[in-house]
């Protein structure tokens, strides 16, 4: 996505996999800024704002997939018999 980009809440919802109800959660919690609002009511989302959620929440994924990986390296194992 093209962080100059101006995008729906449709859009926003696609590209973070989340839906159009989530994405008004985001923006209630701030963490997600409305740029605009349409005289149709309409709300607008910077490109980049959605672009740094995007890379927020593929970090959050993969430093829980770490941690699993983890988890499993310090288990104890059992002794083959």
């Amino acid at each position: 996505m093209n962080r100059s980009t101006v995008c729906l809440s449709g859009d926003v919802a696609r590209t973070l996999g989340i839906s159009r109800e989530r994405v008004r959660h985001l923006v209630l919690l701030g963490q997600l800024r409305v740029l605009a609002v349409t005289v149709g009511g309409v709300h607008l989302f910077a490109g980049a704002d959605v672009e740094r959620l995007r890379k927020e929440r593929e970090a959050r994924a993969l430093s829980r997939t770490l941690g699993r990986h983890a988890d499993r390296a310090a288990a104890p194992r059992k002794a083959l018999t």
